[in-house]
């Protein structure tokens, strides 16, 4: 039936296989095909070139009977035409493909809600780096991964970061400390987010019970990561810079500023 046939040209093809030539009825005896259905089975098996018409005994030998076409031929014809088809849809397929993965970027993306397996990646980033490090957190985490990020720095690894709380360690690259509010705070509560090397960033909320957290390489995360941190620090510096004039238009909260 996978070849084409239907259930009773199926039933048809391998009674004449048993026996043949056969007539009608004789089909219809042998195969269990519902005489009713019988000729107009044998009719498009012909026209499918499953089966042959033979003239057996009868006045002037016009008797009709049936032989099939032999199975070897019928899995040459199958396999011929597979082949073709297989051969067209491989073609096709490949012709898809190339046009659809010329656009297409795929990389790496880990998540990971374990709160040890999410730090030990961040450690491991870190020690691997090459180049540079930006980051913003916490000082809890922070204080973490510190000595990481020490020996990052002594072997020339540029690091800027950011923390929403005084760091408790004392720090020797730049590092920019958040201006402190409860709207800051309610905001950033368990954020962690780095960039390494402009090609990895790790994105975590962290919590011993319930950690979130994001690595990838795809470089629109990596170049939105690093944008915002820079953003950040950029905002910070003005504050800190004119804060006089900051406090004036925006007021003592800042809520002309962040409130949105």
């Amino acid at each position: 039936m996978k070849l084409d046939f239907t259930e009773y040209e199926s039933k048809i093809y391998l009674a004449l296989l048993k026996s043949s030539p056969l007539n009608g009825n004789m089909i219809a005896n042998l195969s269990g095909v519902p005489g009713a259905k019988v000729y107009s089975c044998l009719k498009k098996m012909v026209e499918k070139e499953m089966i042959s018409v033979v003239y057996g005994d009868g006045k002037n030998h016009s008797r009709v009977m049936y032989t099939p076409v032999p199975y070897s031929k019928l899995i040459e014809r199958y396999s011929s035409d597979f082949l073709e088809n297989l051969t067209l849809l491989k073609t096709e397929l490949k012709n898809v493909q190339k046009r659809s993965v010329e656009h297409l970027v795929v990389d790496e993306l880990y998540q990971m809600t374990d709160y040890e397996t999410a730090i030990d990646t961040i450690k491991h980033l870190i020690q691997k780096s090459n180049n540079s490090i930006y980051l913003c957190g916490w000082n809890e985490i922070f204080a973490i991964l510190y000595e990481d990020l020490v020996a990052a720095h002594e072997r020339n690894v540029k690091i800027v970061s950011l923390l929403f709380d005084p760091p408790s360690k004392e720090i020797e690259w730049n590092n920019t400390v958040h201006f402190e509010l409860d709207i800051v705070r309610e905001r950033h509560v368990r954020e962690f987010n780095i960039v390494v090397d402009e090609q990895k960033v790790g994105n975590c909320q962290f919590d011993h019970e319930n950690t979130y957290s994001v690595f990838t390489s795809n470089l629109a995360v990596v170049h939105t990561t690093l944008n915002y941190i820079r953003h950040d620090i950029y905002i910070n510096r003005l504050i800190k810079d004119l804060n006089k004039e900051t406090t004036k238009k925006y007021g003592e909260d800042l809520s002309g500023l962040i409130k949105m």
